[in-house]
């Protein structure tokens, strides 16, 4: 499905610039790398999430990167359509539109 690879693309894309925008916005560019990393780790993008202990598992719904994650597995392993990944696009813009928000919040602070 390219039309849902695109959409889902163009979410995780949205989500991660949000991110760095309010990593920026409060100043912590330089910490960020880390904890993208450690969150890339836990989200099974190096290893499947599966071989977590269970309590890393539960913290996992938290990082986009699962959601992202999980999107690309259900289009290109699991070969589902469109509406399988809503879920996920829709968290992935959630995130993107609270760290925008968390942004713009602290922008209009020192504007």
């Amino acid at each position: 499905a390219p039309l849902a690879l695109a959409v889902l693309t163009v979410a995780v894309v949205l989500s991660a610039v949000c991110i760095g925008l309010a990593a920026a916005a409060y100043r912590i560019e330089r910490g960020l790398s880390m904890i993208l990393i450690v969150g890339a780790l836990l989200a099974g993008c190096a290893f499947p999430a599966d071989w977590l202990p269970p309590f890393l598992q539960t913290i996992n719904v938290v990082l986009p990167q699962t959601w992202a994650m999980q999107g690309y597995q259900d289009l290109i392993t699991r070969g589902m359509g469109f509406a399988a990944v809503l879920p996920e696009i829709g968290v992935l813009l959630g995130f993107a539109a609270a760290f925008f928000a968390i942004a713009v919040y602290k922008f209009d602070l020192e504007g």
